[in-house]
C-alpha cells in the first residue's frame, strides 16, 4: 500500500504599509507574543537599502577578494550572502517548520496583510483592499473613510485582537 506523505506547509502574513509606520514595532510584537505561546515564527524581511552592519564581518574580506557569495555558519547559526535577485517566495522553504511565516514589506504582493498606518506618516491605505485583513493604526480608534470602511482598524495596543486575527489565519491556513 502506497504511503502519503503529508508536508504542513507554514502560514504566510504579511505585515506591510509606508515607511517608518511601525512594520518592524508589530512584527517583533508579533514574533514576541505568537513565541510566547509556542507558535514557531518565522520572518522574511525585505530591505530597500542594505547597510554593511547587515551582514556578518566575515563576508566582507571575503567579497573585497572577489568571491560571488560567501556562507558564515556555526553550529547552530548561518548566513548567505549572495549578489542574486530574489523575491519572498525564494525564502519561503528555508522555514518549512515554521507555523507562522512574517513577511515585513510586500505591500504590493497578493499575501494577506496586516498594513500599518501612522496618522503623521499615512492616512491613506497603500496596499490593495482585497488583500488586506487589518489595518494596524494610531488613529484613536477611529476608522478609515471611504471604501475601507469594512476592513477592521485596531490600534497598535490591542495586541489581543491582532494576535486573534492572526491565528485565525494560521487556522485557516490550508498550504
Amino acid at each position: 500500500m502506497k504511503r502519503w506523505k503529508i508536508e504542513k506547509r507554514p502560514a504566510v502574513l504579511a505585515v506591510s504599509g509606508s515607511k517608518n509606520t511601525g512594520k518592524t514595532t508589530l512584527t517583533e510584537a508579533l514574533v514576541r507574543e505568537l513565541s510566547k505561546r509556542g507558535v514557531k515564527v518565522a520572518v522574511i524581511k525585505h530591505e530597500v537599502t542594505i547597510l554593511p552592519r547587515m551582514f556578518p564581518e566575515r563576508t566582507a574580506s571575503h567579497e573585497a577578494a572577489g568571491a560571488f557569495g560567501t556562507v558564515v555558519y556555526s553550529e547552530k547559526r548561518f548566513c548567505v550572502v549572495k549578489e542574486e535577485t530574489k523575491q519572498a517566495e525564494d525564502f519561503i522553504a528555508c522555514f518549512s517548520e515554521a507555523d507562522l511565516i512574517l513577511l515585513e514589506g510586500q505591500k504590493h504582493s497578493s499575501y494577506p496583510k496586516l498594513e500599518t498606518m501612522r496618522r503623521v506618516i499615512s492616512t491613506e491605505p497603500v496596499c490593495r483592499q482585497e488583500t488586506v485583513l487589518a489595518y494596524v493604526t494610531d488613529f484613536g480608534g477611529g476608522g478609515i473613510q471611504g471604501k475601507w470602511d469594512e476592513t477592521p482598524v485596531y490600534p497598535f495596543q490591542d495586541m489581543d485582537r491582532i494576535l486573534e486575527l492572526v491565528i485565525k489565519v494560521m487556522d485557516g491556513y490550508k498550504g
